[in-house]
């Protein structure tokens, strides 16, 4: 006797297949972020972005025209989010749609059909299952892991561009981790994370904390405007060789600090004991924190030197390439996205 599926799991069905379809249409690249801001532009969406009290965001398709509105309040994971949702209404053929953080992050056995579908949709084309494999490779992880620690979490959400708490709720959909698994990991708080991985607080809460470690050479991070990156190297300074940054353009040239993406705010040798105390010949990790100041492409070079030994190549060095992105709005806070109010200055 077939199964009787319920109106819930067919508006999800709706909403993953359509995502599935709009990547293949697309043919988007499973190996980085889904850019869904040029996604939406490419659509010939409108894009506004307002602060709202109550709103996450909004769709309207009218006669020949389509445009979404998104808080300019959330943050860039959460706008991400919300981006997708509304633009799964419009794939889906929405009229139109007012959503609050119900639509948006709800349990969508308590939502429409439209809402369930839009929601499905929003979770499939940002952490589709093959950019989530391909992202758990990449940090060292297994794409069927028994376990996963909330830093491990945290760190593919910031891989996949989107908030922890989703990307918890798509590696239970993806079958990636059970429900039981996922109920310990909603307990933690992004910001706790974020005090554990950088030894502090951030000063703002919302700034993210990029993590690169000895093990991860050449890694690619997309960072936003105020994330710190913590590049992590063993070090044993008894040795005579540290750890020092050579900063360089995207040519390889040297590199001063004003041109950077990205500013070294400090760094700092940690030994492995809780006191932190060094003696003679212990070995920690230097660290080194670095803060993205504006948009732009850099190569971070850190070279593990005897700085007495002027003109000797490093014993070793340690390389990132950072792509920091720019705000959908520009230098400004609300407003049309940026492409789009060149498109009418220009018109």
């Amino acid at each position: 006797m077939a199964r009787i599926v319920s109106a819930v799991e067919r508006a999800r069905r709706e909403g993953a297949r359509a995502a599935q379809h709009e990547h293949l249409r697309l043919r988007t690249p499973m190996d980085r972020p889904i850019d869904i801001f040029r996604i939406i532009e490419g659509a010939g969406i409108w894009l506004m972005f307002q602060p709202m009290p109550r709103l996450f965001g909004a769709y309207k398709h009218e006669n020949e025209s389509a445009g979404i509105i998104l808080n300019t309040n959330h943050p860039s994971s959460l706008q991400r989010y919300t981006a997708a949702h509304e633009y799964g209404h419009h794939v889906l053929n929405h009229t139109e749609s007012i959503d609050e953080e119900d639509s948006i992050t709800g349990v969508s056995r308590a939502l429409s059909s439209q809402e369930t579908a839009a929601q499905a949709f929003a979770a499939d084309f940002l952490m589709p299952l093959q950019l989530v494999n391909y992202t758990l490779r990449t940090l060292g992880l297994s794409i069927q892991p028994s376990h996963l620690s909330p830093v491990e979490v945290y760190k593919l959400s910031l891989q996949l561009g989107a908030s922890y708490a989703a990307t918890v709720t798509q590696l239970v959909a993806l079958k990636k981790i059970r429900e039981g698994t996922a109920m310990k990991l909603q307990r933690e708080r992004p910001i706790s994370i974020k005090e554990e991985l950088g030894g502090e607080r951030p000063e703002n809460a919302r700034s993210e904390i990029w993590i690169v470690e000895e093990k991860d050479p050449r890694r690619e991070l997309t960072p936003r405007v105020n994330d710190e990156i913590h590049i992590l190297l063993g070090e044993t300074p008894s040795s005579g060789y540290l750890w020092s940054v050579e900063p360089t353009r995207r040519d390889s040239q040297p590199m001063r600090i004003n041109e950077s993406a990205v500013v070294l705010v400090h760094d700092r040798f940690e030994t492995a004991e809780p006191s932190n105390e060094m003696t003679y010949g212990d070995s920690g990790i230097h660290r080194f924190v670095f803060k993205v100041l504006r948009p732009g492409a850099c190569d971070l070079r850190v070279l593990k030197i005897r700085p007495w030994q002027t003109g000797e190549p490093p014993a070793a060095a340690f390389e990132a390439t950072i792509r920091a992105f720019e705000r959908p709005t520009g230098d400004a806070d609300r407003g049309l996205s940026m492409h789009q109010k060149f498109l009418l200055s220009a018109a």
